[in-house]
C-alpha cells in the first residue's frame, strides 16, 4: 500500500470515528417553554405549543444547539386580547419563529442531579439577533437528556413595544422571563414512542 493511500484510509478511518463519537438529538413532545410577565392590573404567563430544535453531543459535551418556537404557538389563558398582543409584539407575520443558536459553552459544572452549563448565543426575537449569556442545567433522563434554565429578556432590547390594551388602562410590563424544560432523544429514535 502506497504512502498516500495509507494516509487516506486513516483519515476515513479517523473521520468515521468522530462522527460516531457526534450524537444528534432533537426536541421531544412534552417539553415546555414559558414567559412570565406583569402588567399594572396582574401578572401573566404565556406558553408555546409548537418547539423544535436539534442538540449535537460530543463525548457527553454540548457542541452545537439550535432551538425555534413557532412564534404563532406562543399563546396565554386571557383570551383573544392577550393573544393579539403576542401577536404584534412578536411581528409575528414577518417573524415566524423565535430561535435561540449556541454558539459557545464557556464552562460548566457538576452540581447535585447534572451539569451545569454557561452558555453564549445568539436569540432571535421579532426581527432583531441578541447575543446572550446564560446557565443551563443539562442531565441524563430516560431515553435521552434534558435542559432546564431560564433567561430574562427585555422587550426594549429587541425593539419590542410593551403591549397596552383597554384604551391603555392595561400597561404590560417590559422584562419578561423565559423559562424552559426541554427533553430531548436521539435523532433516530425522536418519534418512536
Amino acid at each position: 500500500m502506497t504512502r498516500l493511500a495509507t494516509l487516506s484510509l486513516a483519515f476515513c478511518l479517523t473521520t468515521a470515528a468522530m462522527a460516531q463519537d457526534t450524537q444528534v438529538y432533537t426536541v421531544q413532545d412534552g417539553s415546555v417553554l414559558e414567559i412570565d410577565g406583569t402588567s399594572n392590573k396582574s401578572d401573566w404567563t404565556v406558553s408555546a405549543a409548537e418547539m423544535s430544535g436539534t442538540f449535537e453531543m460530543t463525548e457527553g459535551a454540548v457542541t452545537s444547539a439550535r432551538f425555534a418556537v413557532v412564534s404563532n404557538s406562543i399563546r396565554g389563558s386571557h383570551g383573544v386580547i392577550q393573544n393579539k398582543l403576542i401577536t404584534k409584539a412578536l411581528k409575528i407575520g414577518s417573524n415566524p419563529e423565535v430561535v435561540y443558536t449556541l454558539t459557545e459553552v464557556t464552562g460548566s459544572e457538576a452540581v447535585e442531579g447534572g451539569t451545569q452549563l454557561s452558555t453564549k448565543g445568539t436569540l432571535s426575537l421579532a426581527g432583531v439577533d441578541r447575543e446572550i449569556e446564560m446557565d443551563v442545567m443539562i442531565s441524563d433522563v430516560e431515553g435521552g437528556v434534558r435542559f432546564v434554565g431560564e433567561h430574562p429578556v427585555s422587550m426594549t432590547d429587541y425593539r419590542i413595544k410593551p403591549p397596552t390594551a383597554m384604551f391603555g388602562a392595561l400597561h404590560v410590563g417590559k422584562e419578561v422571563l423565559v423559562r424552559f424544560d426541554v427533553t430531548a432523544a436521539p435523532a433516530e429514535e425522536a418519534g418512536t414512542d
